[in-house]
């Protein structure tokens, strides 16, 4: 099993918009690709950065379909989240094995 993590740095006044778009529109359409299994949103609580800073995890069960996700579906969706949020939000992406 695979976590594809996103995490997010979100200016303090855009912090209310960003988390509801990500709750109504991003997850949906992260998980209406059907790569996923799972997901949960998290709040960093001790992030050295000014702002609000967040965790988006979505389980894979598989590096094949984290490579399909990335080749069909990851583009769009994170350049949308990108444009939405131009100026106000930093995004950057892992992804782990569960050991």
């Amino acid at each position: 099993m695979l976590l594809y993590n996103i995490t997010a740095i979100v200016e303090d006044e855009a912090d209310r918009r960003w988390l509801e778009q990500v709750e109504e529109k991003y997850v949906p359409a992260m998980m209406e690709t059907g790569f996923f299994v799972s997901n949960r949103i998290l709040k960093v609580l001790n992030s050295p950065n000014e702002g609000s800073t967040y965790s988006l995890q979505f389980i894979l069960e598989n590096i094949e379909l984290y490579n399909q996700f990335i080749d069909n579906a990851a583009g769009k969706i994170n350049a949308e989240m990108q444009q939405d949020f131009k100026n106000q939000a930093v995004f950057f992406s892992t992804l782990m094995e569960f050991i």
